[in-house]
């Protein structure tokens, strides 16, 4: 998969071409001087020049969870990527995000639309990998995700990031897929035991 262009129908949104051939990089203009320090020093900084709000927008289109923050923007976000020699595109709407139209085709439900997605990209659903559980390992514009190069900052667990990292290393998976099975029976365990704690205490 490589993202070809980012684009909206809102006329003050500069759209986005990337790089086919080699590594797209963006970065800001010299924005402001800011002091940093007790003693005054300036120095110049690159906020406010849409870095993360373009990886943000790929997110969005890439079928992120409902982003509330940009319905104000009353407008269409669109992402062309080619797969497999084909190009694509991705329309959603930032009011009615439930809407996503998928190479013309409208969907309703963005369960459904995720779903033709990962059709497109090929996933294997054999190995219960989703795209929406890789892409916070890529897409890392949250802070939480800088604080630990494995934890993606999606609130996932420990025993998750392994799987998800041996797949993306191309390791075995199937250890990581019994500890991810065993921890959750550990869990419905515990859940079950302070049930019934609970129901002792009130005996």
């Amino acid at each position: 998969m490589k993202l070809l262009k980012l684009y909206s129908n809102r006329d003050k949104f500069k759209t986005v071409n990337f790089n086919t051939n080699a590594l797209t990089v963006i970065i800001g203009a010299d924005h402001k001087k800011e002091k940093i320090t007790n003693e005054d020093q300036e120095k110049t900084t690159y906020n406010g020049t849409g870095k993360t709000l373009i990886l943000v927008l790929v997110d969005f289109c890439l079928l992120s969870n409902k982003m509330d923050f940009l319905s104000p923007l009353k407008c269409d976000i669109s992402l062309d990527f080619i797969e497999d020699g084909i190009i694509h595109t991705i329309t959603r709407s930032t009011e009615n995000q439930d809407r996503v139209i998928i190479d013309n085709v409208p969907y309703d439900k963005i369960t459904d639309a995720r779903k033709k997605l990962e059709e497109i990209l090929n996933f294997d659903a054999v190995s219960q990998i989703t795209l929406r559980s890789l892409l916070p390992y890529y897409l890392r514009y949250r802070k939480s995700a800088f604080i630990n190069p494995i934890d993606p900052g999606d609130g996932s667990k420990e025993h998750t990031w392994n799987y998800i990292v041996a797949y993306l290393l191309n390791l075995d998976i199937q250890y990581s897929k019994e500890k991810i099975h065993l921890m959750n029976k550990l869990e419905e365990q515990k859940k079950v035991k302070r049930t019934l704690q609970s129901r002792d205490v009130k005996q």
